[in-house]
C-alpha cells in the first residue's frame, strides 16, 4: 500500500473514534499565528487601491493594472491579506481573505521582485516573505545575477504544517493542502482583479523551496520547517520564456534571517513527516479554471474582503433560488477536473430536496445501482429523493451547519492515481480547496455565506454512496446557506494597528 493510501486510511474519522491527535486543543501552546523573520529590512506595502470593478467583471478581460509597488502590494493585499479583525470582550482576531482551516492559516508566501519594480534598478531580483500582519515584504536576500521577464515577480506558496498539526493531530496534512488550494485561487482572483496572469512554473516543491530558503534548516525550529507548495509567476502578460534552469541553479547563500520560533511544545506524528518526504521531488499540477461570468453588480474588492466562513445558519431563511445554485456550480469548472460534487438540497427553489450529483471530471462515478440517476439540468442529476439533513449533519461530525443550511456537498475524488503516486493525492486535495474558495466567493456575491468543512465520517459518506474504494474517496465537505449573526461579535477594519497610513 503506497503511502498516500496509507495516510488517508489512516487519517479518516469514524462514528466510534476519530484520526489520531492530542484529544483536547492545548491552548497553552497554540502557535502565533504568523510566520516571521527576525532583524529583517522592512517593504511595507500600500493597501489602498481604487478599484471600482463590479463582481461579475472580475472575471472579465481587462488592460493590466501597472506592475509597480503600489500595485504588487494590492494584490497581495487581496489574496493572502486581512480582510478584518473580530473582537468579543477582551479578545480579537484577524480574519484573512484567503479561507483556512479554524483560522490557523499554515500557508505562507514569499516573493521573489524584481528591483526594477521596486526602484528602477535594472538589476537584480529580492527574495521576500509576505508578513500579512504588517502587510509588509521581510527582505530575506537579493539575488544580484537572477533575472525575471519583464513586468512580472514570482511567488512561492508553502506551508507550516505544524500550525494545523496542534489542532488536528495526524489529519492535519490534509487540511494544508485544502488551505493551499484555498490560497492559490485567491491568488488567481486577485491577479484577475489586477488584469494579470498567473502561470504555474514547472518547478518541483523541493526546487521552490531552495529557491526562498526553505531548506536551510538552521533557520527554522525543528518542528516548524517549511514545505514548500508551488512556484507561479504573475505577469502582466502571458509569460511562456522564463529560463527554469536559472531558477534551478541559482546560487542560494545561507540566509541571515532566522524564522520565529511560533510554539514551545510539539506534538509528532510521524505519518505526516512521511506524507511531507513523500512530495518533495514532485511538481503539483495545475488544471485550468476559465472564467465564468457572474451576475453579482456586487462591488469586486468588497465581495473578496467580506468572504466569511459562517458559524451557523438560520435555517428558516436559508431558502436558495435555482439560479443560484447554477451559478454557484458552474463556478467550480475547470479542465481535467478530478472531483465530482454530490449535493444534499435541502431548500433550493425548484429542486426536490434530495441528494444530487453535479458531474466535474469525465470518468464515471459508479454510485449504488438504486439511484435515479435522473439528469434535471445539465451535468445535474437527482440520485435520491427526501429529507436528507440529519445525513448532512451526520457526515460532517454531527455538525448542525452541514443541516440548517441551503445545501451541503460532498466533493468526491478520483483516486486511482493519487493511491499510487502522494502528489496525485495532494492535487485532490489541492482542487478541493481551489474550488471551495470560489465557492466562498460566489456565495457572498450573491448574498449567501459558506463554510468549508474538513470535519466529516468519510466511510459514512462512502457507504451511504455505495463508493467503490479506494478508486473513489470524500476529500471535503461544504455548506452554503444564510448566515446566522452573532451581534456579540464586533467586526473591525483590518490594518488599524498600522499608523503609516
Amino acid at each position: 500500500m503506497s503511502i498516500a493510501c496509507s495516510y488517508h486510511e489512516q487519517t479518516k474519522h469514524f462514528y466510534n473514534r476519530y484520526a489520531k491527535s492530542l484529544g483536547y486543543l492545548d491552548w497553552a501552546h497554540k502557535p502565533h499565528p504568523y510566520r516571521s523573520y527576525e532583524g529583517t529590512s522592512k517593504i511595507f506595502l500600500s493597501w489602498e487601491a481604487d478599484f471600482q470593478s463590479s463582481y461579475n467583471e472580475l472575471f472579465a478581460n481587462k488592460p493590466p493594472n501597472v506592475m509597480d509597488e503600489k500595485n504588487v502590494g494590492s494584490f497581495f493585499r487581496y489574496a493572502l491579506g486581512l480582510a478584518a479583525v473580530k473582537r468579543f470582550g477582551g479578545q480579537s482576531w484577524e480574519l484573512r481573505v484567503n479561507a483556512s482551516s479554524g483560522n490557523l492559516h499554515p500557508t505562507e508566501a514569499y516573493c521573489l521582485l524584481p528591483q526594477a519594480i521596486l526602484n528602477n534598478n535594472p538589476v537584480g531580483v529580492k527574495v521576500c516573505h509576505y508578513h500579512s500582519y504588517l502587510h509588509a515584504f521581510e527582505e530575506l536576500h537579493t539575488y544580484e545575477k537572477l533575472t525575471l521577464p519583464k513586468q512580472s515577480f514570482l511567488v512561492v506558496l508553502s506551508s507550516v504544517v505544524y500550525k494545523e498539526m496542534w489542532k488536528y493531530g495526524e489529519r492535519c496534512w490534509r487540511y494544508c493542502a485544502l488551505d493551499f488550494g484555498h490560497a492559490y485561487r485567491a491568488l488567481e482572483v486577485s491577479a484577475s482583479l489586477h488584469g494579470w496572469h498567473l502561470s504555474p512554473l514547472d518547478l518541483s516543491e523541493r526546487e521552490c523551496g531552495h529557491l526562498v530558503g526553505l531548506d536551510q534548516k538552521e533557520r527554522f525550529e525543528e518542528a516548524e520547517l517549511e514545505g514548500a507548495d508551488i512556484a507561479v509567476l504573475v505577469s502582466r502578460t502571458m509569460q511562456n520564456d522564463i529560463e527554469l534552469d536559472a531558477l534551478r541553479n541559482v546560487e542560494v547563500p545561507l540566509f541571515d534571517a532566522p524564522a520565529n520560533r511560533l510554539c514551545s511544545y510539539y506534538q509528532k506524528y510521524e505519518i505526516v513527516e512521511e506524507m511531507d518526504a513523500a512530495t518533495k521531488e514532485a511538481v503539483v499540477s495545475v488544471g485550468f479554471m476559465p472564467n465564468i461570468s457572474k451576475s453579482s453588480e456586487s462591488k469586486a474588492t468588497d465581495v473578496i474582503l467580506n468572504r466569511r466562513s459562517a458559524q451557523a445558519f438560520e435555517r428558516e431563511k436559508s431558502k436558495m433560488e435555482l439560479h443560484v445554485l447554477f451559478e454557484l456550480l458552474s463556478g467550480t469548472k475547470m479542465e481535467n477536473a478530478r472531483l465530482d460534487l454530490v449535493l444534499y438540497v435541502h431548500n433550493v427553489e425548484g429542486l426536490v430536496p434530495g441528494v444530487y450529483l453535479y458531474k466535474r471530471c469525465g470518468s464515471p462515478l459508479e454510485l449504488k445501482e438504486e439511484f435515479l440517476y435522473e439528469e434535471v439540468a445539465p451535468g445535474l442529476f437527482l440520485l435520491a429523493l427526501g429529507n436528507v439533513r440529519i445525513h448532512a449533519k451526520n457526515f460532517s461530525c454531527m455538525q448542525d451547519i452541514a443541516s440548517q443550511s441551503a445545501l451541503a456537498i460532498s466533493m468526491i475524488a478520483e483516486c486511482e492515481e493519487a493511491i499510487v503516486e502522494p502528489i496525485r493525492y495532494k492535487e485532490r486535495l489541492f482542487e478541493a480547496g481551489r474550488i471551495g474558495q470560489q465557492l466562498y466567493l460566489d456565495a457572498t456575491s450573491l448574498g449567501y455565506s459558506a463554510t468549508g468543512i474538513g470535519c466529516f465520517f468519510d466511510d459514512a459518506i462512502h457507504n451511504f454512496l455505495g463508493l467503490h474504494l479506494p478508486n473513489r474517496q470524500v476529500v471535503y465537505n461544504f455548506t452554503v446557506g444564510k448566515a446566522l449573526r452573532d451581534t456579540r461579535l464586533q467586526t473591525l477594519p483590518p490594518y488599524a494597528h498600522l499608523k503609516r497610513h
